[in-house]
């Protein structure tokens, strides 16, 4: 058997690790939704928030439109806008609506808890305004970041919500015809 492998000995250059960050892939967002959160979890590459009033979600309706949403406690609050993937970043473009569903304290005087939660939900304008996601990697799945104020904001695939999971929650709440008007 030695006899077999007779051949001299040839070094093989062990090629330098590299450190470099991992070519960016292109980025499809049509019909997915993201959670952000101010934590990240680099084990699971996941975003983390469970806090009142810290997380979002962006719905990417498809190649052009999203909608975001910024639960806080009872309340919700939905801005749209279009987005367009440029030099390999997320650029938000906010519409002037927003649409607001908040919780009826007034309402909550059922002591029978027979009674299903009661919502007032208001139209506002706004300014238009931007918001880039700048992309990155964790073992090969793409998150975001946010960084606005000082402070980073992350967003992953939302695993708990598909996109039309979603956007049927929000019609059985009423604000999906709102915000889309």
């Amino acid at each position: 058997m030695i006899s077999c492998n007779s051949k001299p000995e040839e070094k093989v250059a062990t090629p330098a690790i590299k450190t470099e960050k991992p070519a960016m892939l292109p980025i499809e967002l049509s019909g997915t939704t993201y959670f952000f959160g101010p934590h990240f979890n680099e084990k699971n590459c996941e975003a983390l928030g469970e806090c009142d009033c810290c997380t979002l979600n962006f719905l990417f309706i498809d190649n052009e439109n999203f909608v975001m949403v910024c639960p806080c406690e009872s309340d919700e609050s939905l801005m749209r806008g279009t987005y367009k993937i440029l030099d390999n970043k997320v650029v938000l473009n906010y519409d002037t609506l927003q649409v607001d569903r908040d919780y009826s304290w007034e309402a909550d005087a059922d002591t029978t808890q027979t009674l299903k939660p009661e919502y007032v939900i208001t139209n506002k304008k706004y300014n238009v305004s931007t918001l880039t996601l700048e992309p990155s990697y964790c073992n090969g799945k793409l998150y975001f970041k946010i960084k606005a104020d000082g402070e980073i904001t992350y967003g992953t695939i939302d695993t708990q919500y598909s996109l039309n999971e979603r956007v049927q929650q929000l019609k059985d709440e009423g604000v999906w015809d709102e915000i889309q008007q």
